[in-house]
């Protein structure tokens, strides 16, 4: 279990595992269960997407719902062009890890606002500017 004095930073992965049945749904909500996390809104909508791509609207409303009406629980990180701009030089430096702007902006959060950031993508783990962590790995 991941524990900190500041909260983590989750990729759709974590959210992803939190909202349906797979492997990981049991540690997923245990984490996002005991504390606060950060999010942003390219991964809230990578999630919805996902949900209503692989599962059903009914899945993407409760998933909705849950974050948006829960702000002790989830807190968005705001999105500014210095941020865009670090998350483009991230995706271009590492283009052979095929980094998708998602995670480009993820790893970007996390180095400038020196957050862990949870996931379970093993090419974002690879990035050493930024604490990235499997949660189910710990």
């Amino acid at each position: 279990m991941i524990t900190s004095t500041t909260f983590p930073l989750i990729d759709s992965n974590i959210l992803i595992s939190f909202f349906i049945q797979d492997t990981y749904t049991e540690q997923a909500r245990a984490i996002l269960l005991a504390t606060p996390c950060y999010l942003n809104y390219f991964v809230l909508s990578e999630t919805l997407n996902f949900l209503q791509n692989k599962h059903s609207s009914t899945k993407v409303q409760i998933a909705a719902s849950v974050i948006l009406e829960s702000p002790e629980d989830f807190h968005f990180l705001e999105i500014d062009r210095p941020l865009l701009l670090k998350s483009h030089a991230i995706m271009t430096k590492f283009s052979d890890n095929a980094f998708t702007f998602t995670d480009s902006l993820l790893l970007a959060q996390g180095q400038l606002l020196n957050l862990v950031v949870l996931t379970r993508d093993r090419r974002m783990q690879n990035y050493t500017k930024t604490q990235v962590r499997d949660p189910f790995q710990d």
